[in-house]
């Protein structure tokens, strides 16, 4: 039986997912940090550009997990529980940052 149906033990899920938003905001802050210190210490517009998105992108991260943190913890469940749009924009929004990062290196 899933921890979670076990009555008075709220289960795991909430913490995992927390947990997995957390991380990958905190590699897409790191690889912003990056941006700014990449060898040559030349700052250029795109880098400051992809940086600036970087930390946007790790603070909608955490701000996303917090949500859906919130959203796991309640009982009962609700309904719906896919994170349809959150993961849609997520992966959209870390692709152009691969993208901008690919951008960045090509320039050097």
């Amino acid at each position: 039986m899933p921890e979670r149906l076990i009555p008075g033990r709220p289960g795991l899920q909430p913490e995992r997912t927390d947990l997995s938003w957390v991380r990958t905001a905190l590699v897409v802050a790191i690889n912003g940090g990056l941006l700014l210190l990449r060898e040559g210490g030349k700052l250029d517009l795109l880098s400051i550009l992809g940086s600036s998105f970087a930390m946007a992108l790790a603070i909608m991260m955490v701000l996303i997990g917090m949500r859906r943190t919130r959203l796991l913890a309640r009982r009962p469940l609700p309904e719906h529980l896919a994170p349809r749009q959150e993961v849609l924009v997520s992966g959209i929004c870390i692709t152009a940052l691969a993208v901008l990062m690919l951008l960045i290196i090509a320039t050097l």
